[in-house]
């Protein structure tokens, strides 16, 4: 395919059952990079033709001075006559997601409020950036952590409510669409730092495949992107077809499938269907997760195979039984400081210290408060009608139902949330799942009160993880 140019890109991407339709209202993720204001730049350039109606969001992460991004951003919103809303995310809580690594987490916190913008502002789209040569180090990055047919499609040019019309559009076609109309975007200097894997494939690995194996490498990843994102779209659509012809009528809350059919499968069509049960039931499907069910299916080693968030799979008259675990036991207990307190319903194991501060990083199952901030005695319990919780990172308070149903946490695991809350029954933590505007910033002074969650291994307690998977 020959190398598009934006003005082409854009052409393609607005109009009648296009990825933006004609009178839409869309929101641009805005950097100040020189991506993201070509984007803002060309789609403003069809605005008018195609009665778009435009917004841009700026997402300042606090990871390091964003003056000149944000000035950048200001400048050609002011320029075009867009309307910009400025976004800060607090450091804390990028820096408490650990295990995403810092890229990970600030792109996850990034994404989550354009969607909340999006949301208030009643935009259909949310518009990003990305272009070629992101697809092809993404395409690289994936190949080298070792991925399958869906991880190496990469970014798909639309996914939801979000676009990417540039995905087939070099970076440096990019940069002479800025030089032309004259943009002053700014520069990340972020993305020179070699501690991030894309940084170096971007500086150290693409340079040299581009220079000695292959000049046009980047149309080729993008094109092999593509092809591979329509394979995994066939193979979806055969999954689907024989998970329904092999399903069974079942009572509610388990899967029943034909289990000879299943096993009659092709060994990669099969692991799609097992694959495509687990996450509708849900359950954090890893490799050796799937690698374990198909393996059971094949020749079942004992009667009952467990499965993560406490489903089981089991064989039962010629079928194939994923069964959610029963109802979880009601409980509430007071959590003393010092003096660990075992939850048995989801086999969790808590406890809080008080420590002089400033708290320490956190990962996935830790949290601090400012103990001054904190009204004993501590507790943990399942939810109540009419809870709402104030998630950090976001204005307000929100019903913790409708965060859950949100979160796409399914009926029956609602009561597997653990809650942390105070004398005041304020909610200070809905453990694994979302964290509270209570929870204490970076260098907060002491004394700090921390609190430690363990879970035992086929814990059903609710954790969501970065892919937004419920465990």
């Amino acid at each position: 395919m020959a190398q598009l140019t934006v003005e082409e890109a854009l052409d393609a991407s607005v109009g009648p059952g296009r990825l933006i339709g004609d009178g839409a209202r869309v929101l641009v993720g805005l950097s100040g990079g020189p991506d993201s204001m070509t984007l803002l730049h060309g789609l403003w350039a069809l605005a008018e033709a195609h009665g778009l109606v435009l917004a841009a969001c700026f997402v300042d992460h606090g990871l390091r001075p964003a003056d000149a991004d944000r000035a950048a951003a200001r400048g050609l919103c002011d320029a075009l006559g867009v309307a910009l809303r400025v976004e800060v995310l607090e450091p804390s809580a990028l820096s408490r997601r650990r295990e995403l690594g810092v890229e990970g987490a600030a792109r996850e916190a990034r994404l989550a409020r354009l969607e909340a913008v999006r949301g208030e502002l009643g935009a259909e789209r949310i518009a990003l950036g990305h272009q070629a040569d992101d697809q092809a180090e993404t395409v690289l990055m994936r190949l080298l952590r070792g991925s399958a047919t869906r991880g190496l499609g990469a970014m798909a040019p639309s996914r939801g409510v979000i676009v990417r019309p540039l995905l087939e559009v070099t970076r440096a076609e990019i940069l002479r669409y800025v030089a032309r109309h004259g943009l002053e975007p700014a520069r990340d200097e972020s993305n020179d730092d070699p501690r991030f894997l894309r940084n170096r494939i971007r500086m150290d690995l693409m340079p040299k495949l581009l220079r000695e194996y292959n000049p046009r490498l980047v149309t080729r990843l993008t094109a092999t992107a593509r092809s591979l994102r329509e394979d995994e779209a066939m193979l979806s659509r055969m999954a689907d077809e024989a998970r329904r012809r092999l399903t069974r009528p079942a009572p509610g809350g388990a899967a029943h499938l034909d289990l000879a059919g299943v096993r009659a499968l092709d060994g990669a069509l099969r692991r799609r269907v097992l694959r495509a049960v687990l996450e509708e039931a849900p359950c954090r499907v890893s490799r050796d997760v799937l690698d374990s069910l198909a393996a059971w299916v094949e020749r079942p080693a004992a009667a009952v195979l467990p499965l993560p968030g406490g489903l089981v799979a089991r064989s039962e008259a010629g079928r194939l039984v994923i069964t959610a675990p029963g109802p979880v036991p009601r409980f509430d207990a007071t959590l003393p400081v010092g003096v660990p307190v075992r939850i048995e319903p989801l086999r969790a194991r808590v406890r809080a210290q008080l420590l002089p501060g400033p708290p320490p990083p956190m990962g996935p199952l830790e949290e601090a408060f400012p103990a001054a901030a904190v009204e004993p005695p501590l507790r943990l319990r399942q939810r109540r009608p009419g809870d709402r919780i104030e998630p950090r990172g976001m204005r307000g308070s929100r019903k913790l139902q409708d965060l859950l149903v949100d979160l796409k946490v399914p009926r029956w695991r609602r009561d597997a949330v653990l809650l942390l809350v105070d004398g005041r029954d304020r909610i200070l933590w809905a453990v694994g799942v979302r964290r509270t505007r209570m929870g204490a910033t970076e260098g907060e002074p002491g004394p700090i009160l921390r609190v430690t969650v363990e879970v035992d291994p086929g814990s059903c307690m609710v954790v969501i993880e970065k892919e937004g998977m419920v465990h």
